[in-house]
Formats: structure tokens, C-alpha cells, sequence
């Protein structure tokens, strides 16, 4: 394995775990809203967009992390 992907593997690999989370949130959250609502499903509702939200700023972070070490390897 060459300097660059030792480098830059571990974070594209953050990056698509992350991904995957998000989108099966995502999905969760567009089922939910499409199910009956009561209080406790608001409630799920609101726990899983702050849980997508949070993985947002993460991956927004890790995609700025990766451009970040890209340049400093010459790429």
C-alpha cells in the first residue's frame, strides 16, 4: 500500500460507513413520516433528524479532511 492510500483509505472508508448510515436514517425517516403519527413516533422523528443531522456535519468534516490530506500527499 502506497504513503497516499495508508493516507487517505481510512477516511474514504469513514466517509462510506458514513454514507450508509445517513442514507438508512434517511429512509427511516421517510417511512416513519409516512406511518400513523403519535407522540412517541414524534418523538423517534426528532431523535433521528438530530442523528441525521449529526452525520451531515461529520460527513461534510471528513469529505473536508480527505481534500485537506489529498493536497498535502500531491493529489
Amino acid at each position: 500500500m502506497t504513503k497516499r492510500a495508508a493516507i487517505l483509505k481510512p477516511i474514504e472508508k469513514q466517509i462510506q460507513e458514513c454514507e450508509q448510515k445517513l442514507a438508512t436514517l434517511e429512509q427511516e425517516q421517510k417511512k416513519s413520516f409516512e406511518e400513523k403519527t403519535s407522540p412517541e413516533m414524534l418523538k423517534v422523528q426528532g431523535m433521528r433528524k438530530k442523528q441525521i443531522e449529526q452525520l451531515e456535519t461529520q460527513l461534510y468534516e471528513l469529505y473536508e479532511l480527505l481534500e485537506k490530506r489529498k493536497k498535502e500527499v500531491g493529489g
